[in-house]
């Protein structure tokens, strides 16, 4: 979630030249631009190919080993991930067949039939114990970043105190320190450090219901960090999915996991009202409804 998207290009034609002078065989007739993404920007050609332009320096340097990783992760995985067939010389951008499929929001999750969402609990948890139980030593080609827990916490403290002390009421600011603080506390150094997607919410989430599968997109936030990282956003479908996925999950598991999972959740509430002082890619006021949400439900209660 970078703040300084400084390769940015907010003009497609920019894009689309670059697309049709690296890969001269290309050819189009309609196209679509999307720029709403935080770390990439989007062309989507003939609903055949989606091109990914990392729009930071951080994010290019990420992207380089992107299209390799994502080989090795299909060839393990039973869940459709993006293949890149295109990938620049220079390796600042790349494209992917389109995968078709509805982004799984919590709406569209609450109408569909009690055995569609059990044959997505099955996959979710399929794809995660893949993913988490890929060995590091296949993983060290492609310099994968280990969680820096402390330091990310020290840097996200300071911006809340400089960036939501002024803003929030007293009541709200100091819940939101007491979410760092409760993190803090459950956090467990001892917790395996596996791959994680890291941003497992409904719009990288594909349900295509013509075969009832699913497809996962969007891997440029993955790093090397506590498995519980992927269940945070789970808790935007509720308590019980969460533990459901969790039971049919064979991945590395501790007592602690779905606590972690939900206070990680519940950070980022926090995170995201920081960011919108920081990026137009969210407003306050719609990060602050996430936090009054978060405020409002008691998310990971015990059982």
């Amino acid at each position: 979630m970078p703040t300084i998207r400084d390769l940015e290009t907010k003009d497609p034609k920019i894009l689309l030249n670059r697309i049709s002078t690296e890969f001269p065989e290309l050819s189009w007739d309609n196209f679509k631009f999307l720029n709403h993404g935080w770390d990439h920007e989007v062309i989507i050609l003939d609903d055949k190919y989606v091109f990914r332009f990392p729009n930071s320096s951080e994010y290019l340097e990420i992207f380089k080993n992107e299209p390799d990783l994502l080989i090795l992760i299909a060839s393990n995985c039973k869940v459709e991930v993006p293949t890149y067939h295109f990938i620049a010389s220079d390796r600042s951008f790349g494209g992917c067949a389109f995968i078709t499929g509805k982004e799984l929001r919590a709406d569209l999750l609450s109408k569909i039939s009690k055995k569609q969402q059990q044959s997505i609990v099955n996959q979710l948890a399929d794809f995660l114990t893949t993913l988490h139980t890929i060995p590091k030593r296949k993983l060290k080609p492609y310099h994968l970043i280990p969680e820096k827990f402390q330091d990310d916490m020290g840097k996200l403290k300071r911006q809340v105190e400089k960036f939501l002390q002024d803003t929030l009421s007293d009541k709200d600011y100091n819940f939101a320190l007491s979410i760092l603080h409760e993190v803090e506390v459950v956090h467990s150094t001892n917790a395996p450090l596996v791959l994680v997607h890291d941003d497992l919410q409904g719009s990288n989430i594909l349900w295509n219901d013509k075969n009832d599968s699913i497809s996962i997109i969007d891997f440029s936030d993955r790093f090397l960090g506590d498995p519980a990282h992927d269940f945070a956003r789970f808790f935007e479908y509720g308590d019980d999915f969460v533990r459901q996925v969790y039971e049919a999950y064979s991945g590395p598991k501790d007592s602690n996991l779905i606590k972690r999972g939900s206070l990680f959740y519940k950070r980022l509430s926090v995170e995201l009202m920081v960011a919108s002082f920081l990026t137009d890619k969210i407003s306050f006021k719609k990060a602050k409804a996430f936090f009054d949400k978060v405020k409002s439900t008691k998310i990971g209660k015990e059982r």
